[in-house]
């Protein structure tokens, strides 16, 4: 007659070694004291870095007040650029506002409805425009959601949504 089969089969498992790594360990058990490490570490580089640049502000201040000539120049090196119509880049010359004279989002000539976006100042006609029904401000197309709660045609604008 053969060996009876051991009912507890399923909870014995045999015993073997199991490599647990340093990582394993410091996101385990020690993971506080590790974490904390690092933030104190954090935290010390950060006060030294400060302190780094407060004494060299002070050093810069110091020799700026032993010097007579501590003006800055007038001359700066660095010049603003502009880009022509032609897609050029040009160094001198003067930025002209550009007057708007259509709807941004249709294209059409402006009437005297029209009117500037209140979340992104985009000139809108009266078309275009809607008006908040929370806030009852005048949003583009862009800045407004269509409100379906209601049966007439009205919007929401994103920052009252």
């Amino acid at each position: 007659m053969p060996k009876r089969v051991c009912p507890f089969d399923f909870d014995f498992f045999p015993q073997q070694k199991i490599h647990v790594s340093e990582k394993e360990v410091n996101s385990g058990v020690l993971m506080k004291s590790q974490m904390k490490q690092v933030q104190d570490k954090t935290i010390a580089l950060l006060y030294k870095g400060a302190r780094h640049f407060t004494d060299k502000v002070n050093l810069t201040d110091e020799k700026c007040n032993l010097q007579l000539n501590c003006m800055p120049s007038v001359h700066d090196p660095y010049k603003q650029l502009f880009l022509t119509n032609s897609c050029q880049l040009q160094s001198d010359g003067k930025i002209e506002p550009t007057l708007v004279s259509s709807c941004q989002s249709c294209r059409q000539p402006l009437d005297k409805c029209a009117d500037k976006c209140s979340f992104c100042d985009m000139m809108i006609c009266g078309l275009c425009g809607s008006t908040c029904i929370k806030c009852s401000d005048v949003y583009c197309h862009r800045c407004s959601l269509p409100d379906f709660s209601s049966a007439e045609e009205s919007s929401i604008c994103i920052g009252c949504a």
